[in-house]
């Protein structure tokens, strides 16, 4: 019997600190990514130009407006370290990094002309135009309480960004 009072007692504490958020509406879902103004994504990216091409795995750490982007191929033995202060001395300069923050949780840019935008019925991005950028969303996971994409493709002329997110902490 006190078994039983101990498993609902501790049932009933600890539905009391999980956090219920309805992420259902499209307003819900972006003022949660909105939100969501510290997080960390691992994966790996490939990025493609006419002349040049690079893959690495990516360890991007955002904190509202800084970040850091660890990029790293054991292959080569190259690694780079982006933060705001580096990234004006870097082949990374043509990315739009401060678009890429908002682009990778699956929403727009606050920052700039939403062009186009297409929604799934869960009102999760799957393609958006924006600053020239074509990015389409391939797949998203769930990280409770939302959906996040884990594979986003974007081209802007003849730049090609491929990324897959293996994990997200938020």
């Amino acid at each position: 019997m006190n078994y039983r009072l101990l498993i609902i007692c501790s049932a009933i504490f600890l539905s009391a600190c999980v956090k219920n958020i309805n992420v259902t509406s499209p307003q819900a879902r972006l003022n949660y990514l909105n939100n969501m103004q510290k997080w960390q994504a691992k994966g790996r990216v490939a990025i493609r130009s006419e002349s040049e091409g690079h893959v690495a795995s990516i360890v991007w750490q955002q904190n509202d407006a800084d970040y850091d982007i660890f990029l790293t191929n054991p292959l080569a033995s190259q690694s780079l370290h982006v933060t705001p202060e580096t990234i004006q001395d870097s082949y990374l300069l043509d990315l739009p990094i401060n678009h890429l923050r908002y682009w990778v949780k699956g929403m727009p840019s606050p920052h700039a002309e939403i062009a186009e935008a297409e929604y799934d019925q869960q009102h999760k991005l799957i393609s958006l135009q924006q600053e020239g950028w074509h990015i389409k969303y391939i797949s998203y996971s769930a990280y409770p309480p939302i959906m996040l994409p884990t594979s986003i493709n974007a081209d802007k002329n003849e730049i090609n960004i491929k990324l897959i997110i293996n994990c997200w902490d938020k």
